[in-house]
């Protein structure tokens, strides 16, 4: 596969242009082809090294993580899965290692939201129980120190991306997070908070792909509640957020025409017509 990428990427940039490497590769991404995004990110950011431009560098790296980690999900063995996963793990390292490089403003912040990409991801790969639990907790709490770093920052996008990630993540890992079942409703709880930040946040920027994401799994979190402990105006309340939530996920989510957001919102529209 490698070498026929590689002549993909002669075709694409018979000048070295970037534009049209990362217009390739978004391409890929819509077809969902992550191997094949991945090459095309990691040769758009070793670009960016050799001009220079760290900071961009990093932001290319983080997203061939990204590819390799759902490139994962599409292995057909558990050793294919696992070598990917590493790859996915290798980039947020170089991304580390790339902000580490930079005098940028925010850099620690950043360096730190790669760290928490790092600790989920590791916790993929990572087969002793302990330690996965030791790593999710490490990834919990550096997402909420990068939220609370945003928020001081009055950097509204990002603010909204980490939101998002707190209550999309913790659907996939909340038997491994929730060490008492007592603790299980506060975190519900907290979530949906986090969960109507992001919603009004990115409500007031324009990116359909993160305020569907916003929405879709807010709805989830509103659905996954003891329904019996509410009053009825709570009842009534949740129900409504449910209904309405739901509603713009499937909506805005079709817009993007992105396969997994729709389904997922699909899915979050269940839960709260269940």
């Amino acid at each position: 596969m490698l070498p026929a990428l590689l002549l993909l990427c002669e075709l694409v940039l018979p000048n070295g242009s970037l534009t049209s490497l990362l217009d390739k590769a978004k391409e890929l991404e819509k077809s969902y082809d992550w191997m094949g995004a991945s090459e095309l990110y990691a040769k758009a950011c070793e670009l960016c090294l050799q001009t220079g431009d760290s900071p961009k560098a990093a932001g290319l790296i983080e997203r061939v993580g990204f590819c390799f980690y759902r490139a994962a999900f599409q292995a057909q063995t558990d050793d294919e899965f696992r070598e990917r996963m590493k790859q996915s793990i290798q980039a947020y390292e170089k991304e580390i290692q790339i902000l580490g490089q930079t005098n940028q403003a925010d850099g620690q912040v950043r360096i730190n939201q790669a760290k928490a990409l790092l600790a989920y991801t590791q916790s993929r790969y990572e087969t002793s129980p302990q330690k996965r639990r030791e790593l999710l907790d490490g990834w919990w709490a550096l997402e909420h120190q990068v939220l609370e770093a945003w928020e001081k920052a009055g950097d509204s996008y990002s603010v909204g991306r980490t939101c998002n990630d707190l209550i999309e993540f913790w659907i996939y890992d909340m038997d491994w997070l929730i060490k008492e079942s007592s603790k299980e409703q506060l975190q519900i709880d907290e979530l949906k908070k986090v969960a109507e930040k992001a919603i009004r946040i990115l409500s007031k920027l324009d990116d359909d792909y993160e305020l569907a994401r916003a929405y879709c799994f807010a709805t989830w979190h509103y659905s996954w509640v003891e329904w019996e402990s509410l009053s009825a105006n709570e009842t009534n309340l949740f129900r409504q957020k449910c209904t309405k939530y739901s509603k713009e996920a499937l909506e805005l989510s079709k817009k993007t025409g992105d396969a997994w957001l729709i389904s997922w919102s699909y899915a979050s529209a269940w839960m709260a017509a269940r």
